[in-house]
């Protein structure tokens, strides 16, 4: 139970990682 877990918050992370660092880095810009 706990691995698959593991395994859906990284295919999370590994989807939405990308976008998040692109809004990131926006952010930090505006600031």
């Amino acid at each position: 139970m706990k691995y698959s877990m593991l395994l859906v918050i990284g295919l999370f992370t590994g989807i939405f990682g990308a976008p998040l660092n692109v809004i990131r880095q926006g952010t930090a810009e505006v600031t």
